[in-house]
């Protein structure tokens, strides 16, 4: 009979399978992660589903090698699953990828060495407020809404302040839902109906960090800015448009 893994221990498992594979330039999907995990620890009850939303959640919460990416494609076996790339191959490089399918590939893109202290807030002049603002504890005024940049590191920052609304605080586990709306990402804590495509935990200092690279794909296009708005009890991240 297999035993049972804490879910840490298997996140611990899985980052340690996707640096081998990253290291080694492969082109994988989680599938490939599991099968691996699965032959390393016979003994051990390895839940694909399990797999692949911590390896969605390693790629959305930027943790995974900042030059690989992700797409879509079709396996020989009609089935569809996010493969993962590095630059200089595309996702249909996997070898169980469909070569008479249609495959839609978004390019990588470069970014620096990751350095968390470098991050600051990523945060611009806020847009007007649609939703009003609230009051802190401390009797002063906070938006309900901000524009982030896209850090040098490839990534934007959810501000602290727009968190604590919704009471996500250090360590929170949070989900993010990129397919609920066409148009939206939403960060949530657990909103009946709404997808979980990714969970994430609230880092130390307050932020909820998110991969540039996963937005982009979700929206098509490389954007600069992203508007971060509390609506009810969830968080949306729209693109902001070049002026």
């Amino acid at each position: 009979m297999r035993s049972s893994i804490t879910v840490a221990d298997l996140k611990v498992l899985v980052s340690n399978q996707i640096n081998t594979m990253t290291t080694a330039g492969e082109v994988f999907t989680a599938y490939d992660v599991t099968k691996a995990l699965r032959k390393d620890n016979p003994g051990t009850n390895i839940l694909h589903r399990d797999i692949r939303l911590i390896v969605d959640s390693i790629f959305v919460g930027a943790e995974m090698d900042a030059g690989y990416n992700r797409d879509l494609i079709t396996l020989q076996s009609g089935d569809t699953a996010y493969s993962y790339f590095p630059a200089g191959k595309q996702a249909i490089d996997h070898p169980f990828a469909d070569p008479n399918a249609a495959q839609g590939v978004v390019q990588p893109t470069g970014d620096d060495d990751d350095d968390d202290n470098s991050d600051g807030n990523g945060i611009v002049q806020p847009p007007p407020v649609d939703g009003g603002q609230s009051t802190t504890s401390d009797g002063t005024q906070t938006a309900d809404s901000e524009v982030v940049e896209v850090t040098k590191e490839s990534r934007i920052a959810v501000p602290q302040p727009l968190l604590r609304k919704i009471s996500m605080t250090t360590n929170s586990n949070v989900y993010v839902s990129l397919t609920d709306d066409p148009a939206k990402v939403f960060v949530h804590k657990g909103v009946s109906g709404m997808k979980q495509d990714a969970c994430l935990m609230v880092n130390g200092d307050g932020r909820l960090r998110l991969a540039a690279r996963a937005l982009s794909n979700k929206f098509n296009k490389n954007y600069d800015q992203y508007k971060v708005e509390v609506v009810g009890d969830k968080i949306e991240i729209t693109p902001v448009e070049p002026a």
